[in-house]
């Protein structure tokens, strides 16, 4: 998983970097796979689902890789994976506290097989494991 700062304002990357020692922050979340970083974002219209190269997310300032797992799906299951979620990722059901970037590199993560992005990443990931 690739996490960026949600801003490229230097405040922003500032109030992060302490948040992010005490468990929380602001961040953009991207889920690398064969090569490819997928995220979600709202849109106003089709599904928020994008694709950049990896760490190049032009709206966000990279922060740091997360390594999360291994799947074991081929590149072809990942791309119908995609395709299938992009049902449930319409861009203009994003919203910034319920479903957004995080709880979607979360689901796809699970789905892949890999496991749950970690919970300090969202605070609303974390009260809905419990």
């Amino acid at each position: 998983m690739n996490l960026y700062d949600y801003s490229t304002n230097k405040m922003v990357q500032g109030l992060n970097d302490w948040a992010h020692v005490v468990g929380g922050g602001a961040f953009h979340a991207a889920v690398e796979v064969y090569g490819v970083e997928w995220s979600y974002c709202r849109t106003n219209e089709g599904d928020g689902i994008y694709s950049c190269s990896p760490k190049g997310n032009k709206f966000h300032e990279y922060r740091e890789t997360i390594p999360i797992g291994v799947t074991f799906m081929s590149m072809q299951q990942v791309e119908q994976l995609i395709e299938t979620m992009a049902m449930d990722w319409s861009g203009q059901a994003y919203d910034i506290i319920w479903k957004n970037c995080c709880h979607f590199s979360d689901e796809l993560c699970q789905r892949l097989g890999v496991g749950s992005v970690p919970q300090w990443v969202t605070p609303t990931l974390s009260r809905s494991r419990h």
